[in-house]
């Protein structure tokens, strides 16, 4: 059987969450959400720009991979890729599709989805239950300043940038005497600007497309340390000396940490730990 890799943009804006109706094919009538067919060198991210631009004629920001999922159709199966998207620039314009519709969450059911769209749907949801970044710009964070201030300053909420992050919301963090030493000067290595914090628990709120062990809506702990996994000393079991440029102590040292809302932890599966469901909270 015929195997094709396609990837699907949820499409967010104010007006609610895109749907688009086939106008042509086996499945003409049926809705889905806009996307298309990984071609031969892509990753499904560069595919998905790709692909909407050629669609809806804007370019997009990706916000968080949700999930794949695969499907076999009576001729062919896919590997569908699924990611919640944000209009970077443009208007949308249907250059493919029959017509469109913008839904709320609890209009998703209402929909004939092609076959493969309304699998998804349950993880859409649950995404969509939990998420609370993307109703937000800026937030407060405890930031080195200089050797002996630290202060309260407005920071604007971190992204994906790799496909390796996730996206935490912060529900409880602590002070660590480190975060006292680099106030103090003792930690050259400390970048000024930085958010401080590296002890946390939270709520995974968004993950990039290679995150395997956590999924949005989970809670976790954040490890004190980030690290590849790949590089000599990950592999070595020496993870406090990993090469990586996001890894060692990074996160509130180098790189914006969790005395703040939301933070983003680069190699998640790595550095995250799915707290079980019943474990209370403190």
């Amino acid at each position: 059987m015929k195997h094709i890799d396609v990837v699907a943009a949820v499409i967010v804006t104010e007006n609610g969450i895109l749907a688009t109706q086939r106008s042509h094919g086996e499945f003409k009538d049926k809705w889905e959400f806009p996307g298309g067919k990984i071609e031969p060198g892509e990753t499904p991210e560069q595919a998905l720009k790709r692909e909407i631009k050629e669609e809806l004629d804007v370019d997009i920001s990706i916000d968080s991979y949700i999930e794949s999922v695969h499907y076999a159709y009576t001729d062919f199966e896919i590997k569908l890729y699924v990611f919640v998207c944000s209009v970077a620039s443009g208007n949308i314009t249907l250059k493919e599709h029959k017509s469109s519709e913008w839904l709320k969450t609890d209009e998703l059911d209402s929909m004939e989805w092609l076959p493969a769209d309304k699998v998804v749907l349950p993880a859409l949801k649950r995404y969509f239950d939990n998420v609370t970044v993307d109703k937000k710009s800026l937030m407060p964070a405890y930031t080195y300043i200089e050797k002996g201030h630290f202060a309260l300053t407005e920071k604007h909420v971190p992204h994906i940038v790799n496909p390796k992050d996730a996206i935490v919301r912060v529900t409880l963090g602590s002070i660590c005497t480190s975060d006292l030493h680099i106030k103090h000067g003792s930690v050259p290595r400390a970048v000024p600007g930085i958010t401080v914090g590296h002890e946390m628990v939270g709520v995974v709120e968004q993950v990039g497309s290679l995150v395997t062990n956590v999924k949005p809506g989970d809670r976790v702990t954040v490890n004190v340390e980030t690290f590849c996994g790949e590089c000599f000393f990950c592999r070595n079991g020496y993870v406090n000396n990993c090469e990586d440029p996001d890894g060692d102590w990074a996160l509130g040292c180098r790189i914006d940490g969790g005395q703040t809302e939301y933070v983003r932890v680069p190699h998640a599966d790595m550095g995250l730990n799915r707290i079980p469901d019943g474990v209370t909270l403190l």
